[in-house]
């Protein structure tokens, strides 16, 4: 069963076993899981976009705080517009959207979390050591290197079966593996640039709305 159809074998083996109602549940449930986890992705990159926004590196109006609700709302439909795109381009591609542009954009957002996390790590530690606080050397100096080393060890695993993960060749999993590298990159570039404090004062009023 699983050879013949590998993207739907775990809901046709509930069908064997609890039939189509139990089919069209558990598919209902994955559907409002798969909402579930995208939700969180969309609120994170909207509240980036706003605090990048509200130091300079980004369009002003995206820090733009709902006077009732308090949500980074122009943000929100920035990325809602931006993701309105890219499922567009797969879908003119022909790609599904469960299998290749879930699993492939969830292999991407894995990679970057990792190397944040790594790099939290490096901060910490290099925040340890320039100003040394001897009751905090576990937290400061221990924990952060144990673990940078065992998010290191996942990085290499996630990295080596990236291929699988994304459910391409070897040339898509380059690429999609790249965005994050280069994001980095060219978040480096910009910041050692863009004078931050200038481009605030660039935005007409932005300084009085709220943070994000």
């Amino acid at each position: 069963m699983a050879v013949h159809d590998p993207d739907n074998w775990s809901l046709d083996v509930i069908e064997v076993y609890l039939g189509t109602a139990g089919r069209d549940v558990a598919n209902a449930l994955l559907i409002t899981s798969l909402f579930a986890c995208v939700l969180p992705f969309h609120n994170v990159v909207s509240r980036y976009q706003c605090t990048l926004a509200g130091n300079g590196y980004f369009h002003h109006a995206a820090r733009s705080i709902h006077a009732r609700h308090g949500s980074p709302h122009v943000s929100s439909v920035i990325q809602t517009s931006t993701a309105a795109v890219v499922l567009t381009v797969f879908a003119l591609a022909g790609l599904d959207p469960l299998t290749r542009i879930f699993s492939a954009m969830a292999g991407v957002a894995t990679g970057g979390f990792v190397t944040l996390m790594v790099l939290t790590c490096v901060a910490v530690c290099v925040f340890g050591h320039r100003s040394p606080q001897p009751e905090r050397v576990l937290a400061l100096r221990v924990v952060p290197v144990i673990a940078a080393g065992g998010l290191i060890a996942v990085l290499v695993l996630v990295v080596r079966n990236f291929p699988l993960v994304v459910g391409g060749g070897t040339g898509l999993a380059v690429g999609l593996g790249s965005v994050p590298v280069l994001a980095f990159v060219l978040g480096c570039v910009v910041g050692a640039r863009w004078d931050g404090s200038a481009a605030r004062g660039a935005g007409a009023g932005a300084d009085d709305a709220p943070e994000c």
